[in-house]
């Protein structure tokens, strides 16, 4: 049984003011009991607020530091549920036995299925957006930043995305606007009983489970760009390890093949990855974690040990490039005219600058698409391979709808097939409509 740490509440406005500040320099709240030459108590930092705020799902976790005497790195925990239920009240436990162990943890929400918006790729934005949150205010919270991430079941999947899909262009782009350009490079991955490969779960399982297709919005033969670009073992090309996956043998939800498969890509890949398994152990094993319950206590004394010897390098703060997009429209959802500018700046130079015209109409979906081809008007400097730079008669799908963080209008892009990805934020949603996107991109983006 873990002893409780001392406790801290943030109120949303002061950690969203702790956010604001953070690249000032600022510090976290100077109460904690110290000597001169000691080091830091335990303690949980409650809520602390990682995307949104108080207009939307006002996306929070707890953040659980054990005693120090140096800033130390911090693992994202994503619980489980079949990516529809739960909260992060279920790794509390946890949490509390990893801190006792000497490891810190950032314990977060995420969107869910069908109850603030967290089909693909909304849920696997979050695990990003927290690792993001630890680096972008590192500082005011007294950490070294992100280190890795651990989950459970679903969370399990959601951790390995967050770890796979590290400077992936629609991903980054989708973060939270608050934490464009910080880093999201984190090498470190655990999972317990996750789904690897969603293309082969009609093979292995007879049937995709309706959780899973809910949260990919359809079937497999209905969007499958989205079932390969979902699954984890697509994109262990990226990872650099060390990887911990832990599955029990019994598990008739999620079979052992998912982490038997996952484990060789990542050794035919060259990453150092280990796989554990219980041979009576069923799906969510780890839980209770009590002493009556043999293989979670166990699990959980590998993963401390495994992240305590993780190395963790510190991240990247912004590079010097900053990608500004904006543009204007009129939209009455059945034509789209509009003007649109791209440029790129290195420090206070404007290295290109590329002016469209768009032209477009409605598509299917409710509320109506609009299909957009992107025209060159005119281009100055050299844009070469700019990032998110479209290229003349692209055609990009977007949507105007309410981002379920925030509760604010933005404009969403259907991408390939791969789900609906924020893109612009709605400067004003009036006509004609106003929207823009900036990122300061990390150092070596």
């Amino acid at each position: 049984m873990y002893l409780p740490a001392r406790r801290r509440s943030h109120p949303a406005p002061i950690v969203l003011l702790l956010a604001t500040l953070c690249a000032q320099g600022c510090k976290p709240d100077d109460d904690d009991d110290t000597t001169a030459d000691g080091p830091l108590e335990a303690e949980v930092i409650e809520g602390l607020v990682y995307a949104g705020d108080a207009d939307g799902a006002q996306l929070r976790g707890d953040l659980y530091l054990p005693e120090r005497e140096a800033p130390p790195p911090v693992f994202v925990l994503l619980h489980g549920g079949g990516f529809f239920q739960g909260d992060r009240s279920d790794l509390e436990v946890a949490a509390g036995h990893l801190q006792q162990d000497g490891v810190a943890v950032f314990n977060v929400d995420y969107r869910l299925v069908g109850v603030n918006g967290g089909e693909f790729p909304a849920a696997a934005v979050d695990a990003l957006d927290a690792v993001r949150y630890l680096n972008a205010n590192r500082d005011a919270l007294g950490i070294a930043g992100a280190c890795g991430a651990f989950g459970t079941s679903a969370g399990g999947t959601l951790a390995s995305l967050a770890v796979l899909l590290r400077d992936d262009p629609l991903m980054v782009r989708a973060g939270w606007p608050g934490l464009r350009g910080r880093s999201d490079d984190v090498p470190v991955l655990a999972s317990t009983s996750g789904v690897y490969d969603f293309t082969t779960r009609e093979e292995q399982h007879g049937s995709v489970p309706p959780m899973e297709q809910d949260f990919l919005g359809g079937g497999p033969q209905v969007v499958p760009a989205r079932y390969t670009f979902a699954s984890p073992i697509q994109h262990v090309d990226d990872a650099r390890g060390p990887v911990l996956l832990l599955h029990g043998e019994q598990d008739t939800l999620v079979e052992p093949i998912q982490a038997e498969l996952m484990r060789d890509a990542l050794e035919a890949a060259g990453v150092e990855v280990t796989l554990q398994t219980y041979p009576d152990a069923i799906h969510g094993f780890m839980f209770p974690i009590n002493e009556h319950n043999p293989d979670g206590l166990d699990a959980l004394d590998r993963l401390a040990t495994f992240l305590l010897a993780a190395d963790c390098p510190e991240p990247p703060g912004p590079g010097d490039l900053r990608v500004v997009q904006s543009g204007t429209a009129t939209w009455d959802e059945q034509t789209w005219d509009g003007e649109e500018s791209y440029q790129l700046w290195d420090g206070g130079d404007l290295r290109c600058e590329r002016i469209f015209t768009t032209a477009g109409v409605a598509g299917d979906g409710s509320p109506p698409v609009a299909r957009v081809i992107y025209t060159v008007e005119g281009e100055s400097g050299d844009c070469g391979d700019a990032p998110y730079l479209p290229a003349d008669g692209d055609e990009w799908t977007l949507i105007v709808q309410t981002d379920t963080r925030d509760g604010q209008p933005a404009l969403f892009r259907e991408a390939d097939g791969l789900g609906l990805f924020r893109w612009f934020d709605v400067d004003d949603p009036g006509s004609p409509l106003a929207y823009s996107f900036e990122l300061t991109l990390p150092p070596d983006g």
